[in-house]
């Protein structure tokens, strides 16, 4: 893979088995990385100032995108809905739309924060991927990796990546937690929770999804078909 590849990356708990595989491949020397934030990548990704990245699935209609994301087949600790005010993540773009979807009203929290605080003492947050999967029985895609250039060698990549379980080191799982201010055991729970292969049940889900957002007057935007 050419050192050309600009990656766009999310430094959030989920995404860590991903990043360990290519750093076990030696695929991290040969990439640009550009961190950000899941909304940020979005728009780098539309803009052409990255090649390739998870990016958040309702933003990925139209685009050239692979059968690999970000899922959950029921709870996922880190998409919470909480009380005490009808607001939105300024990180997502999915998320908040999820809310939509499921007719509800609270403040949206993802990613790290949100696994953080979902285990914080007299929580009231609920996991909105629990309740999806409550209500529809359906598994609910977050992410599709999408890719402008080098989707070709990138497919390889990302079928061994799904084909292989990364397993993570003892000494990670302790990094990572303390990073983060959880337990080692809460890390690993979390990660087994999270799914990277698109199936048909997860198209299945994802067309529900959009399905329910155009029926409630969301406008659903498709641009860069050209690519």
């Amino acid at each position: 893979m050419s050192p050309l590849f600009r990656l766009g990356a999310i430094n959030y708990l989920n995404l860590l088995p991903f990043y360990l595989f290519l750093k076990r491949r030696g695929m991290l020397q040969k990439m640009v990385i550009k961190w950000g934030y899941p909304a940020q990548i979005n728009r780098w990704l539309e803009e052409g100032r990255i090649d390739g990245a998870f990016i958040s699935s309702v933003r990925s209609i139209g685009k050239k995108c692979l059968p690999v994301g970000i899922g959950s087949r029921g709870a996922v600790w880190s998409v919470i809905l909480c009380p005490g005010g009808d607001r939105n993540d300024r990180e997502s773009n999915t998320s908040n739309l999820l809310k939509i979807a499921l007719d509800e009203v609270g403040e949206v929290v993802i990613g790290d924060k949100g696994l953080k605080r979902y285990f914080q003492p007299e929580n009231e947050c609920r996991d909105l991927g629990e309740l999806w999967f409550q209500k529809y029985g359906l598994p609910f895609l977050f992410a599709r990796f999408c890719c402008r250039r080098k989707c070709a060698q990138f497919e390889k990549v990302l079928k061994e990546f799904v084909k292989r379980p990364v397993k993570i080191p003892q000494y990670i799982l302790k990094l990572e937690a303390e990073k983060r201010g959880l337990s080692p055991q809460l890390v690993k729970e979390y990660l087994q929770l999270i799914h990277f292969p698109i199936g048909w049940r997860e198209e299945r889900g994802f067309k529900l999804f959009i399905k329910l957002l155009q029926k409630r007057g969301v406008k659903i935007e498709k641009r860069w078909e050209k690519w």
